[in-house]
């Protein structure tokens, strides 16, 4: 006769040797949790439960009953018309990064002994998105982007000015920096770009292998590709309305010598009209 503690060195060996099944899902989407029993095996009971602690996902005996635990009510459907044919599986909904790594088993009750069954392990993970390029005045360029997990990698590149060729870039020490509400990361990075014409940057999630990138080219004339522009966002030189200032002034000197061109002239014909009618009354009288 085996002894208590036999029975559960077995079924602790057993529960060992049960291989887990990796599963993957997306943070805010659903995944089924598989459980497959022989056929025509079916249980008295059994409960889904995640591993390591006391939350009860479900409890099926002649019912299924939701779990009274927060972290899993409203999240689980489980298909009751399939039980007969061994089906126990679970859908779980609402996925969240605090759901990574998380283990999830069955116990069932069967006739004549309890087992654990079906070890499952999730993998979440969530695309990064809306990735921004800039490049300040210190040649610096800054990459970021949010709404990702897990924590991703970055990789830059960029084209020689003098060779044209491309080459990797070193970063500076990538951060990510996570949403209190829902786990996800905003990885921010940055390069020098000095000595290049364009600079490419690359965001890469490990878990899904999913990757965006973006590249932006420099103005070597200036910093922020704004070289010869003033504040007002106007060339040098010019005013509001398109006329150039330079223009402007010789229009203006310009027309200041007409005008005293045309006053020297008036002075001329009023002095040679007076000498005209001196002239006159001298031969009259």
């Amino acid at each position: 006769m085996l002894t208590a503690g036999l029975v559960v060195g077995l079924l602790g060996a057993l529960i060992s040797a049960q291989r887990a099944e990796l599963l993957s899902a997306a943070v805010g989407g659903s995944v089924l949790v598989p459980c497959k029993l022989p056929v025509p095996t079916r249980p008295k009971w059994f409960y889904w439960q995640e591993d390591g602690t006391e939350n009860i996902l479900i409890h099926c005996e002649r019912t299924c009953k939701q779990t009274t635990s927060e972290v899993y009510r409203n999240r689980v459907t489980v298909f009751a018309s399939e039980f007969g044919s061994g089906n126990i599986s679970i859908k779980l909904h609402s996925v969240t990064a605090a759901d990574d790594q998380k283990s999830f088993w069955v116990m069932a009750s069967f006739k004549d002994r309890h087992e654990r069954l079906c070890n499952s392990i999730l993998q979440v993970s969530a695309p990064y998105r809306d990735i921004n390029l800039t490049i300040d005045t210190a040649d610096t360029a800054t990459c970021t982007a949010r709404g990702g997990y897990p924590e991703s990698s970055v990789s830059w590149s960029g084209q020689n000015t003098t060779s044209g060729e491309y080459v990797d870039l070193h970063e500076y020490k990538p951060t990510h920096e996570r949403d209190a509400k829902d786990g996800t990361f905003t990885v921010r990075s940055s390069v020098s770009v000095k000595e290049l014409v364009s600079v490419t940057c690359r965001i890469t999630n490990p878990r899904s292998n999913q990757s965006i990138n973006t590249t932006t080219k420099m103005d070597r004339d200036g910093a922020g590709c704004k070289s010869g522009y003033e504040s007002n966002g106007q060339l040098n030189g010019d005013q509001p309305g398109g006329e150039n200032h330079a223009d402007q002034q010789m229009e203006l000197q310009e027309e200041s010598q007409e005008a005293a061109n045309e006053g020297s002239r008036d002075d001329e014909f009023h002095r040679m009209k007076m000498m005209h009618i001196e002239t006159t009354r001298t031969k009259t009288f």
